[in-house]
């Protein structure tokens, strides 16, 4: 044919390509929206929040005092003392994040006022016996292993007795010990011991002074005998003077196996103890 061209078909241009998405960028966007909705679950339902936590703890001590007036009321005093400690923290799941610490003290007190009787005992303090301490004294026993002297007492009261005491001295060289007894009454003579307190020898000079022991023993109303002698041949005077007080001495050659009475004459002696009417 004449005039006329024959052109090839055009080619095919970009936009009839066929694009593949990369397979990194797939797995991003998975990512991206995993951790969205993890985030919004995360704020939404408070797993983020901080968490805040008070404690508090109390201990509380309480002293009760008790007296009671000459009008028979007893008045009770209460003292309570509460110490209050509150622990703060806060924390996240990352971890602590502020803690503290706080202490107060609170202290009442409260007055409990009653008129109940209640049974009391009261001791009155006591200091008898013959107290005449002349130097030298009017007269005196020889006392040692074999020679005793005795002097009998009485009481109307329950009484504690804490010491006792004869006026007394050292006639030899020491050895051994000066022993006083308080004893039981029997028959009129001296008995079965109740207590016996030793001094040693060394410790009784040669002048006149109160030879004094301490003791522990509570004695019932009754007879009691005051007994002393010395645990060796080392001799003592102990002093008397003229029948001046309820009670009388006795005295023995045979180491208290017989009595004889000297009823003229008291030793010098005292008692002292707490005394219940």
């Amino acid at each position: 044919m004449v005039g006329s061209r024959t052109y090839p078909p055009p080619p095919i241009g970009p936009k009839g390509e066929k694009r593949v998405i990369p397979i990194i960028t797939i797995i991003f966007i998975i990512a991206i929206i995993l951790l969205s909705t993890f985030l919004l679950l995360f704020f939404t339902m408070g797993l983020g929040r901080p968490t805040i936590v008070v404690t508090t703890h109390v201990s509380t001590t309480e002293t009760v005092t008790t007296h009671r007036t000459q009008s028979s009321t007893s008045i009770s005093s209460i003292i309570q003392t509460s110490l209050y400690t509150v622990t703060q923290t806060i924390t996240s799941p990352i971890g602590l994040i502020y803690s503290t610490t706080a202490s107060t003290s609170l202290t009442s007190t409260h007055l409990i006022l009653t008129t109940e009787e209640h049974a009391y005992t009261f001791l009155y303090f006591g200091l008898f016996g013959n107290m005449d301490t002349s130097d030298p004294p009017p007269f005196e026993f020889t006392v040692d292993n074999t020679h005793q002297v005795a002097q009998k007492f009485e009481i109307t009261n329950y009484v504690k007795l804490e010491y006792l005491a004869v006026w007394g001295r050292r006639t030899s060289a020491p050895s051994g010990k000066f022993r006083i007894v308080v004893t039981r009454d029997d028959a009129g003579v001296p008995g079965s011991t109740i207590t016996a307190v030793e001094v040693d020898a060394a410790s009784v000079g040669g002048g006149w002074s109160w030879i004094t022991v301490s003791c522990n023993v509570i004695l019932q109303p009754g007879t009691y005998w005051i007994l002393v002698y010395s645990t060796s041949t080392t001799q003592y005077s102990v002093g008397a003077s003229g029948n001046s007080i309820v009670g009388l001495v006795s005295a023995s050659g045979d180491g208290g196996a017989t009595w004889s009475s000297e009823s003229a004459r008291d030793l010098i002696y005292k008692l002292q103890g707490y005394i219940t009417p």
